[in-house]
């Protein structure tokens, strides 16, 4: 574990130490659900209103670097390590736009979203939507692409299950990183999609392939 014990992780433990958390106050950030953040949410057949309290979502106006886009945080034990944004208008490049690496603890892009809720079983998806519509144990890499971070920061989870979006070159992402995941974690699985990605997901199959894995149905939002 020394050999990948990784800048990010180290950066993350330091700032837990000393309860520091990323400083987004010049941000020009609202509080409240906005009318076209709220549609945006509806739809992509979210519930906008326990989206926005449970993953702790904030909205951009229309101005600003990040105009018309939703603040999402990353955290860790309370605290804020790094956020991304996304656009609502879908007309805006790049879809996400990250917090700078220099102001942040850690790079989003070397992390997992939704980590916190993960105990020893995991669903790892490519984006944070995917999270929001499956829930509860699981996290997003931001892309396709690894780092052996985001892997070193599976290495307590006993099974995890690699579901990316059902494009060819995403499936072969999947089996990359599942094959390297294999090497520590007991139970490694790809499940394939046959078309969109886990954010297109219907209510009752979220609830189907939650029950497969983890036995149980948490609420889904």
């Amino acid at each position: 574990d020394r050999e990948i014990y990784s800048d990010t992780r180290k950066a993350e433990d330091h700032a837990l130490r000393e309860q520091k958390a990323v400083r987004y106050d010049d941000l020009l950030l609202e509080t409240e659900l906005m009318s076209t953040h709220r549609a945006w949410l509806e739809k992509r057949n979210f519930n906008p209103d326990e989206i926005y309290q449970k993953y702790k979502l904030q909205c951009f106006g229309p101005v600003g670097r990040y105009s018309l886009r939703l603040f999402i945080p990353f955290h860790r034990r309370k605290t804020i390590l790094t956020f991304t944004t996304r656009d609502v208008t879908d007309l805006a490049k790049p879809t996400y736009r990250h917090c700078p690496i220099n102001q942040s603890l850690v790079d989003p892009k070397r992390y997992l979203y939704n980590l916190d809720t993960v105990k020893t079983t995991a669903i790892v998806v490519e984006g944070v939507t995917d999270v929001w519509r499956m829930g509860d144990g699981c996290v997003s890499t931001q892309g396709i692409n690894y780092v052996v971070e985001q892997l070193f920061l599976l290495r307590k989870v006993k099974r995890a299950f690699f579901m990316f979006d059902f494009e060819k070159f995403a499936v072969d992402a999947a089996n990359r990183i599942s094959y390297a995941a294999s090497t520590f974690i007991p139970h490694v699985e790809i499940i394939t999609l046959s078309e969109g990605d886990p954010a297109d997901f219907k209510e009752d199959d979220v609830k189907s392939l939650r029950k497969d894995i983890f036995g149980k149905v948490y609420e889904t939002y």
